[in-house]
């Protein structure tokens, strides 16, 4: 008796993994990961942000340019 419980436990562990395997593979294939932003690129998102509240339309523009 023992031994039966201990087989159908050995195959729920494995259906369970198998199982959670293909949804990770499934997951991972369908939300790819995106890479983060630089450094000098977010640096450069807040100097535009602040050209534009100063109403430096022109170096905006030549920034936005460089980008």
């Amino acid at each position: 008796m023992n031994e039966k419980f201990t087989n159908l436990e050995n195959n729920l562990k494995n259906q369970h993994e198998i199982e959670l395997n293909t949804f990770i593979e499934n997951f991972q294939a369908s939300y790819p990961q995106v890479s983060k932003p630089s450094v000098e690129i977010l640096n450069l998102n807040k100097v535009l942000e602040n050209l534009i509240r100063q109403k430096e339309y022109r170096l905006f523009i030549l920034y936005y340019l460089i980008l």
